[in-house]
């Protein structure tokens, strides 16, 4: 498999635990679940051709979009594979390969670079602020945008919008592509959180950032709040 993400050892269930009759072979795409939700993934079986019902074993996994993913993943953290409702397999990260799937905070961000980098200020950020305005506001999105600066260099911004649309996928997409293409600088790290109402529509959705550039030597730290 080139370029996975995780590493995961999973109990495959037996049709007696409530999971499956057969086995599953590299390329399987059960659903990836943790933290209570469901996720698109691939699974490569590691030194073995096919997973056993009753078996313990190791998979490489790679998952779709990948950014919804940064910043949460730590060895030991319990995962599960699903097939619609059914649990399948049961076990824990043991390695994560993908640096941006590595758990951070803004704070642990923020103490381990201020050696090296200064954060944003003056002009820097009031042009920042003005990416910000110009690059999110979409009026079919969004109703407003507010953007709070603060002194303390954990939560440099915090940018606030007021949704029009309630799909969660769109403004997901519409937000990573803005980040990805025209905000971010020259590295970066996020971590998104957001929270869905029973009709599965988006009430509040917020990612963390923290982005910086060799050339400058600065950094900016914030969120994005969508509510």
């Amino acid at each position: 498999m080139e370029n996975p993400d995780l590493i995961i050892k999973v109990k495959v269930l037996t049709e007696q635990e409530g999971g499956r009759k057969t086995p599953f072979f590299n390329g399987y795409r059960g659903q990836f679940y943790y933290n209570n939700s469901d996720w698109d993934a691939t699974y490569e079986i590691i030194d073995k051709s096919e997973a056993k019902p009753g078996e313990e074993v190791e998979l490489e996994i790679i998952t779709a979009r990948r950014e919804i993913h940064f910043g949460k993943f730590e060895s030991g953290k319990e995962v599960k594979i699903k097939e619609g409702s059914r649990i399948v397999a049961i076990g824990n990260v043991t390695q994560v390969l993908n640096e941006r799937f590595e758990k951070w905070d803004l704070e642990k961000f923020q103490s381990t670079i201020t050696e090296f980098y200064t954060p944003y200020s003056g002009d820097l950020i009031e042009g920042y602020k003005r990416f910000f305005k110009y690059y999110l506001m979409d009026e079919d999105l969004f109703k407003g945008i507010k953007i709070s600066e603060f002194v303390h260099p954990t939560k440099i911004l915090t940018v606030k919008l007021s949704k029009k649309e309630n799909t969660f996928s769109t403004v997901y997409q519409f937000i990573i592509k803005q980040w990805r293409e025209n905000l971010k600088l020259e590295i970066d790290r996020i971590n998104i959180d957001y929270k869905l109402n029973d009709a599965m529509k988006l009430e509040k959705m917020k990612m963390q950032f923290a982005t910086w550039g060799e050339i400058e030597k600065c950094y900016i730290t914030g969120e994005i709040i969508i509510e």
